[in-house]
């Protein structure tokens, strides 16, 4: 057909039926991977430098809690110009720990995965995972920490960036109502805190310029005014400003905004109209 510069929208499904709320039985009987269990939740959606969508979900056994050590990283993909996406199967499975929260990253030619955990030690506040072909192979390697980490959760948000000076920054949640940005300067081998906490978990944060400028939106277990607070840093999130009212409603249980600045410079923030968990 001919080509047309007209903006469309398609909804495609993010996962095929199975596994999606296919019991772990049936799902093994029609050939899933061991591990992809009925329940993906909090994936992570990134596209690779050959146009391919990869999407990592932790998945968890009916029955079993977020922190059950049961669980573990699953992978779809959807390959470029498919309509459909390949078969989860799985990623990788940490023998008796517990495997969530993923995040990818596309820098340039290299997709980066950071994947957290319950109950991780206090010398480990993600995994680490890197692919040079779109996500084909990957290396693993546990990311090396300056100083015991504190008012931490091993549980990585939704951003990772670069600065222009080539430093990479990952966003994490704190404790209770927080979240923080972590940062490397050496190609993601050694990370440090860099102390300061917005006034959300689950915050959703860019950066505004290349100076040090941070906003950070969005999140949960805080509402200021019955709306997500908003918080801004002006020294790559070493501190922050006290929170302000934001523009979206709280979110809860199975909610985590996500905030990206586009090539325009617009932002482009996608979240939930309204709180699913129940008061």
């Amino acid at each position: 057909g001919s080509v047309t510069a007209a903006p469309y929208f398609n909804v495609r499904m993010a996962l095929p039926i199975p596994s999606c709320y296919t019991p772990t039985e049936q799902g093994v009987k029609a050939g899933l991977d061991w591990g992809v269990y009925a329940h993906l939740h909090s994936g992570a959606l990134e596209v690779c430098p050959n146009g391919d969508l990869l999407a990592v979900y932790f998945s968890t056994p009916i029955g079993k809690a977020e922190a059950d050590t049961a669980t573990t990283f699953v992978q779809a993909r959807r390959r470029y110009g498919s309509d459909e996406w390949d078969m989860p199967e799985l990623f990788f499975a940490t023998r008796g720990g517990n495997d969530q929260s993923a995040l990818l990253f596309a820098d340039n030619d290299t997709l980066w995965f950071f994947g957290g955990g319950r109950d991780m030690t206090d010398c480990v506040p993600f995994r680490i995972c890197r692919s040079t072909d779109n996500g084909a192979t990957w290396t693993f390697y546990v990311p090396q920490i300056d100083k015991p980490m504190q008012r931490y959760t091993a549980q990585p948000v939704s951003n990772a960036f670069r600065n222009g000076k080539g430093e990479m920054f990952v966003i994490l949640d704190g404790q209770g109502a927080e979240s923080f940005v972590m940062r490397s300067r050496d190609g993601g081998v050694t990370w440090h805190d860099m102390g300061g906490r917005t006034s959300s978990r689950h915050s959703t944060i860019v950066p505004l310029d290349d100076k040090g400028t941070l906003l950070s939106a969005g999140g949960k277990n805080n509402a200021i005014d019955g709306w997500n607070p908003l918080n801004v840093s002006h020294d790559w999130g070493a501190t922050w400003s006290e929170g302000t009212k934001g523009f979206i409603p709280p979110t809860g249980t199975a909610q985590r905004p996500c905030m990206i600045r586009l090539k325009s410079g617009a932002l482009c923030l996608v979240s939930d109209s309204y709180m699913h968990k129940k008061k």
